[in-house]
């Protein structure tokens, strides 16, 4: 969106409106703009772009910041920033981008490579304090220049490993301690709702493990108790938001050390959107759309570098989850594209060993693009397949159907 020039930009927004993404999440960093190495036009262009697609936009402005913001030493740009620095920054954007309405302040400020120190000497956690003043100082200058009826999200934390050995300053808070300590008390926050980053912390399960420790899929209602409560206490609003604004799955190919396959990678975004809905999540953010290039990035995208689809980037538009309890099949879908108007969509089987494809069902999305059915589960795979404005008709990926001991449907590779 910032880097990578016009035509890439173009590309990545005709994606997104493509699959049906309802926001765009604009990462503004602090330094970058500062040093020049990205421009206020690049974020012009970029904001103009979204909602010339009809994408709202999701401004996050984020550390690192100039060295001159940093109050302490040595990791300069993340060390301490200075929140009245950091207020009359945002307060620049605020002005700039009357129309944008959705804002999150800082990257992963529970992540050492975004905000230090994580810990005092003793190992006590520093960083929620911290982020707390960032946090009601770029409030501040929001509701200054005209955002106070936006939404501003706190929090964008991420499921962070336990570092056992080097400086406390870089040993990072796990998400559940660190929200924690940030709504603690009875002060208000000065937000609207909290982002958090769900990603899974080992490759058997999109959902992780560890649950409240770090707010994985698996410790998502735990964290939205938690928010309800600071609501109760005036922290935040009643009934707060939560935004899951990031969840990506790396894929192997090109990554052979942290990536799944491309197949289960379309299973499991899928798995985690209907998790995450069920158990109440406001939104869910993709992340990425196209794989970085170094391995040492992430190849979590759509797309491969080279532009080529991944299997994911037919699961995310057209959405199918097969959930089996004894003899009922609990199905959950959605024509992404598809947003306030409805859309009749088939429901189509293929036997076990067949060839031939019959429709079994014939359904019709909520607003949104929503669907959702109970049947006697039968025997083979299922996909979705709508016939979309223009008279193509689109298929979504098959999933096969469960058997009774199976929690949930993978999707079988294309023949």
């Amino acid at each position: 969106m910032l880097r990578s020039g016009p035509a890439a930009r173009e590309r990545a927004l005709v994606d997104w409106a493509s699959l049906g993404a309802d926001v765009v999440r604009i990462q503004v960093v602090w330094r970058d703009l500062a040093d020049g190495r990205e421009s206020l036009q690049d974020l012009d262009a970029a904001v103009a772009g979204a909602q010339r697609h009809g994408l709202d936009v999701l401004l996050n402005p984020t550390g690192p910041g100039p060295d001159r913001a940093s109050t302490c030493r040595p990791q300069r740009g993340v060390c301490a920033p200075s929140p009245t620095r950091f207020d009359a920054w945002v307060a620049t954007l605020g002005a700039r981008y009357p129309t944008v309405h959705r804002w999150s302040v800082w990257n992963e400020p529970n992540n050492p490579n975004w905000l230090q120190p994580q810990r005092a000497p003793s190992g006590t956690p520093r960083s929620p304090q911290l982020y707390r003043a960032l946090v009601r100082a770029a409030s501040r200058a929001l509701q200054r220049t005209g955002h106070g009826a936006d939404l501003i999200l706190a929090g964008e934390t991420a499921p962070m490993p336990p570092r056992r050995s080097g400086p406390q300053a870089r040993r990072p808070v796990a998400a559940g301690p660190f929200l924690r300590t940030l709504l603690a008390g009875r002060a208000p926050l000065g937000v609207t709702g909290i982002a958090h980053h769900p990603y899974p912390t080992g490759l058997n399960s999109p959902y992780g493990a560890t649950g409240a420790a770090q707010f994985t899929l698996d410790g998502l209602p735990a964290l939205i108790r938690l928010v309800h409560n600071a609501g109760r206490r005036h922290v935040l609003p009643a009934h707060a938001p939560v935004w899951l604004t990031e969840l990506g799955i790396q894929t192997n190919p090109p990554d052979p050390f942290f990536g799944i396959s491309p197949a289960r990678q379309a299973s499991w975004i899928n798995q985690a959107e209907d998790r995450a809905q069920r158990d109440g999540a406001a939104a869910l953010g993709q992340y990425l759309l196209v794989d970085e290039p170094a391995l040492g990035g992430f190849q979590s995208g759509l797309r491969y570098a080279d532009g080529r689809a991944k299997p994911s980037f037919s699961a995310y538009r057209l959405p199918l989850v097969l959930r089996r309890t004894a003899n009922t099949l609990h199905l959950w879908g959605r024509v992404r594209p598809v947003r306030a108007e409805g859309a009749t969509v088939e429901l189509e089987l293929r036997r076990a060993g067949a060839q031939k494809v019959r429709t079994l069902l014939t359904l019709q999305t909520r607003t949104g693009g929503d669907l959702s059915a109970t049947l006697r589960p039968p025997r083979g795979q299922l996909r979705l397949s709508w016939t979309d404005a223009t008279g193509r008709i689109e298929h979504g990926r098959w999933a096969t159907v469960p058997a009774a001991r199976v929690a949930s449907a993978a999707f079988a590779p294309q023949p």
